[in-house]
């Protein structure tokens, strides 16, 4: 093995271009050796913008994303956002709750939400018989569209006392779904009144649980 030692290589003759090697020849850089380059190249600067942490890529900007699907740069095959995180969801419409449990997960692919929901009291008092029960605290804002998420499942148990518009009781399968513009989850109605409104009974003051998972879309 012959070893060179210099501190520049420059063409010869005024000429503008140096070649290393041939076709098919490979050069090694050994670790701990760092390349700078402070002009332009073709060839070493596709990912430029990109940088590797503990075998994953990192972009220099939040904003980067990857094309999926196609061999140009096509709006609607970008992914650029992907998201996990805790959310804090809040039993609305009562004057007094005394929460046991309060856990909310979400993950965010693109402009889609899945979240996902424990809330559990010892003792609640609504404000009146009639009020929609709700749970706000959504991590990010639904679409302003008429239909904006996927109903999605929820359980509830304990003591958990419905009414239905008519104001009778009922204690009939909900859904969940994200209202227009807002960060509310709201859980709709009965199976008689075909999901047309849900109401919680103000004298239901003993122990609930509910649980809801769902899907929804955002703008952010």
């Amino acid at each position: 093995m012959s070893t060179i030692e210099v501190n520049k290589i420059t063409p010869v003759d005024g000429g503008t271009n140096v070649t290393l090697g041939d076709s098919g020849d490979t050069f090694t850089i050994p670790s701990g050796v760092t390349m700078t380059n402070n002009g332009s190249s073709s060839g070493f600067d596709q990912f430029a913008n990109w940088s590797e942490s503990s075998g994953n890529l990192l972009p220099s900007n939040a904003s980067y994303g990857v094309y999926l699907g196609v061999n140009s740069a096509t709006a609607s095959n970008l992914l650029d956002d992907y998201e996990e995180g805790t959310w804090t969801p809040n039993v609305d419409g009562t004057t007094s709750i005394a929460y046991d449990n309060r856990v909310g997960r979400y993950t965010k692919i693109g402009d889609t939400v899945f979240v996902e929901c424990l809330l559990q009291w010892n003792s609640a008092s609504y404000s009146s018989p009639t009020a929609v029960f709700t749970v706000t605290g959504l991590p990010f804002a639904a679409i302003n569209i008429h239909y904006v998420g996927v109903p999605g499942a929820v359980t509830t148990g304990a003591s958990f006392n419905w009414n239905n518009t008519e104001g009778t009781s009922t204690s009939a399968s909900i859904a969940a779904a994200a209202t227009d513009s807002s960060t509310v989850v709201f859980n709709v109605g009965s199976s008689g009144e075909n999901f047309s409104g849900s109401r919680i009974k103000n004298d239901n003051n003993g122990n609930g649980i509910v649980q809801i998972a769902m899907t929804y879309r955002t703008t952010a």
